[in-house]
């Protein structure tokens, strides 16, 4: 074959790149099933520990501290921003 060359001892053989590699071209049902179900996991529990947060700062924190008004004001417009961002991109793909 006129496509093997060889470095030393070690032969290789070059192939074609323009199909792509096959784990990335073809649908693999359970790995992407797994993988989805990876992200959703840990996705709820991100959400979780939000939820917990904003429970903890309004409910058991002191009420007097600034910084708690603060960790309360952080949280709440991270869940603010991204519930934002995943609307303009609903609005975007619609189009």
């Amino acid at each position: 074959m006129d496509n093997e060359f060889s470095i030393g001892t070690d032969d290789f053989t070059e192939f074609n790149l323009t199909q792509g590699p096959p784990s990335l071209t073809t649908f693999e049902f359970w790995p992407s099933l797994g993988l989805i179900a990876f992200q959703l996991f840990l996705a709820t529990v991100g959400i979780t520990c939000k939820c917990l947060i904003i429970n903890h700062v309004l409910f058991h924190a002191p009420k007097e501290r600034p910084i708690n008004k603060l960790i309360l004001i952080d949280q709440v417009n991270l869940i603010q921003i991204q519930s934002q961002i995943k609307i303009m991109k609903n609005i975007i793909h619609a189009r």
